[in-house]
């Protein structure tokens, strides 16, 4: 699969140290022009007695590296076990990651931006302005989510 991939790491603080884990990585395609977990990143982030989130994510898996879409509706992704990105609002804030040349992203700054801006970036999907308008307000919203992430 080629295009361009941004991960998602978090820092865990332990006695010995910090260490930063991959949680998961988005991969851009150019050919359908949308946003998929890249299947090489993925990681259960499922509690083990969980199954039902385990056939979900397996589910999800298998799709994605046959390089088609999933049958179900599935509106969001999971990032970490308790939280899951909006399709939405994620493909939103990767593509400023990805306008802004840059391939990682904190889980935790993740979760301000889809907090503080996730409800704006919901309504940028409703504007039915002219394009000049929607493009200025995309660019504003952009400069912001960067802002929060780094």
């Amino acid at each position: 699969m080629s295009g361009y991939r941004i991960t998602v790491t978090a820092v865990k603080r332990r006695s010995s140290g910090r260490k930063t884990l991959k949680l998961r990585a988005f991969q851009w395609t150019h050919a359908t022009g949308t946003w998929s977990v890249d299947p090489d990143y993925r990681r259960i982030m499922d509690a083990p007695g969980d199954p039902a989130a385990r056939v979900n994510d397996a589910v999800s898996h298998v799709s994605s590296m046959r390089g088609t879409r999933l049958s179900r509706n599935r509106t969001a992704w999971r990032v970490e076990r308790g939280f899951d990105l909006p399709i939405a609002i994620g493909s939103v804030i990767l593509d400023a990651v990805r306008a802004d040349g840059r391939h990682e992203v904190d889980v935790d700054n993740l979760k301000v931006v889809v907090s503080q801006l996730g409800s704006y970036i919901t309504r940028l999907g409703t504007l039915t302005a002219e394009p000049a308008l929607y493009t200025e307000t995309l660019r504003a919203l952009r400069t912001e989510i960067l802002r929060a992430l780094y």
